[in-house]
């Protein structure tokens, strides 16, 4: 990447996109460990 603006957003989109599959995978564990806290 030299300083190509696309490039730069469809990295940070793509990094977006991946984290919120990652929180939509750990969101049930997530409930499950509040709900074992409370």
């Amino acid at each position: 990447m030299n300083g190509d603006p696309i490039s730069a957003w469809l990295c940070r989109v793509r990094i977006n996109a991946h984290l919120l599959d990652l929180l939509q995978q750990k969101r049930p564990q997530l409930s499950e460990i509040a709900f074992q806290i409370v």
